[in-house]
């Protein structure tokens, strides 16, 4: 399963926590700064070494074909 999740704040992180202990493999954090996006997805990267976690710009929600889209 793969998700998007748009914001890039405290109430996204504990989304993107529970996204995780729900088995969800693959997640694209939507942001409109960058340097948010970079950040939240170097955390988890760095915490959970086996989901793949990609910051992307809103355009990806039009390229690819979400499971779950999730607005924080």
């Amino acid at each position: 399963m793969n998700c998007a999740i748009i914001g890039s704040t405290k109430i996204a992180e504990v989304h993107i926590n529970e996204l995780i202990k729900n088995n969800i493999k693959e997640i694209f954090i939507i942001s409109r700064h960058k340097h948010k996006r970079i950040r939240i997805v170097k955390k988890f990267k760095k915490k959970f070494k086996n989901i793949k976690i990609f910051g992307d710009k809103i355009e990806i929600l039009k390229k690819k074909k979400f499971n779950i889209i999730n607005i924080c």
